[in-house]
């Protein structure tokens, strides 16, 4: 997938870049992996991906089990790229 930067609004309104990693498909679903950019927000974020209309994406929160699959997912997809914590 090539470098896909997205912007998305967090909880105080303010904003915040995010590297598009990959979206996987799971449970009928698709959930996009994100990592931060920013300086204030690191890590890892999985969002639910609702539509994809025209490059447009709109992304909802998922529950923390959902999360944890979809993760243990793109480990494997990606462990070749990227060296991640036991």
């Amino acid at each position: 997938m090539e470098d896909t930067i997205v912007a998305l609004t967090l909880e105080d309104g303010s904003e915040a870049q995010f590297e598009l990693l990959e979206i996987i498909e799971f449970q009928t679903k698709q959930y996009a992996v994100l990592v931060g950019i920013d300086a204030s927000c690191t890590g890892c974020m999985i969002l639910e991906v609702e539509k994809i209309i025209d490059d447009t994406m709109s992304f909802y929160p998922v529950p923390i089990e959902i999360a944890n699959q979809v993760f243990e997912i793109f480990k494997e997809h990606a462990k070749d790229l990227f060296t991640f914590e036991s």
